[in-house]
């Protein structure tokens, strides 16, 4: 199963809802048979807290995509 999106509206952020969204992905990703649970993320300093939400679940990062503007 792959996750194309997840994001929560600043001002509800830090009360669990992403990490329960996660929890509900995976496990109809186990209900449906999936052997994956995949999601992509940007960088930045922003993003630290995503980050260590899905570490938390477990997750590992696997790749960084790398890009140029021309």
């Amino acid at each position: 199963m792959y996750c194309d999106d997840l994001s929560t509206r600043p001002t509800y952020r830090q009360r669990g809802y992403a990490g329960q969204l996660i929890d509900w992905m995976i496990a109809e990703a186990r209900r449906l048979g999936c052997q994956q649970f995949h999601l992509d993320s940007g960088v930045g300093m922003d993003r630290h807290d995503a980050h260590r939400l899905y570490l938390t679940k477990r997750m590992n990062i696997w790749a960084h995509h790398f890009e140029m503007s021309l």
